[in-house]
Formats: structure tokens, sequence, C-alpha cells
């Protein structure tokens, strides 16, 4: 078939082999951004989580010793006052007990589930 290009056109055959290779290589070309543009929100998408993550814990970290002097203060102020008023003192010593008892009965939230690359 290229013989009758050529035939008719002189030189067309090596044309169109010309073509197709040079078609060939931008395809390629563009195959080859287009997976390393993938690697790359690949990558970043991994940083995010991992920020996510560490924030998250960070979060964590600081409500749970909030939580901690809170509950410490709120005895101590209950034993302070269990001499002088020991009604008040109960009800400070109830608060911290009320958080122990919430935090092993209330059900917490699952995670937010994250899209699979």
């Amino acid at each position: 078939m290229l013989e009758q290009y050529d035939r008719l056109v002189p030189g067309a055959a090596e044309r169109i082999l010309q073509m197709a290779e040079a078609e060939s290589k931008h395809r390629q070309s563009l195959e080859k951004a287009a997976q390393q543009a993938n690697i790359e929100n690949a990558k970043r998408e991994l940083e995010i989580a991992d920020y996510q993550s560490r924030a998250a814990f960070r979060s964590d970290l600081i409500g749970q010793v909030f939580g901690l002097l809170t509950s410490l203060a709120c005895i101590a102020g209950a034993i302070y006052l269990a001499a002088s008023q020991p009604w008040v003192a109960g009800l400070l010593a109830g608060i911290p007990s009320a958080a122990v008892i919430q935090a092993f009965f209330v059900k917490r939230s699952e995670p937010p589930h994250q899209a699979k690359p």
C-alpha cells in the first residue's frame, strides 16, 4: 500500500512513516506527563493525609491534657471545700466523675473515609 502512495507521490511513504513515528512519540510524551502528574498528585495526597493525622493527634492530645487539668482542678477544689461546704465539694467532684463516665458510654463517630486513589 505504501508503494502505491510512493508511486503517486514520490517520498509519500517516507513522510507517512515519519508522521506515524512523530505521532507515536507525541502520544508517549503525553502519557508520560499524565503518569508523572498522577504520581505527584498521589504524593501530595499522602502528604495531606499525614498532616491531617498529625493535626488530629495534636488536637486530641491537647483536649486530653486540658481535660485532665480541669478534672484535677475540680478535685483539688472539692478537697479544699470538703470541710466547709460539703455540697459544693460534691458538685465539684461530680464534674470529673461525669466526664469520665461520659467518655466510656458515648459512642465515638467513625472517622471519614478517604477516597482511594
